[in-house]
């Protein structure tokens, strides 16, 4: 369901450009990347893969914090809580 969901595919849409304006990458969409947060393949440094795979986390969080919500998590939650790590 995290990925399947029209609703969750949107949402990782937009936690991918998101990536692409602040790293200049396209990441391969898919579940392998977004769910399991794989990135190795990534032409990043290694610092750089390390924040990407953050945020990747913190986007899959909120997916679990809000589960049971109707909305979908806000990218501007997404924002706040990557900036304060």
């Amino acid at each position: 369901m995290m990925w399947r969901c029209p609703k969750l595919q949107r949402y990782w849409t937009e936690v991918c450009s998101l990536i692409h304006a602040v790293y200049e990458i396209q990441l391969e969409f898919t579940p392998l990347v977004c769910i399991l947060g794989y990135v190795n393949d990534v032409p990043l440094e290694e610092n750089e893969k390390l924040a990407v795979a953050r945020i990747l986390y913190l986007a899959r969080k909120l997916i679990a914090q809000h589960w049971l919500d109707e909305a979908l998590p806000a990218l501007a939650e997404l924002r706040k809580k990557s900036l304060k790590s």
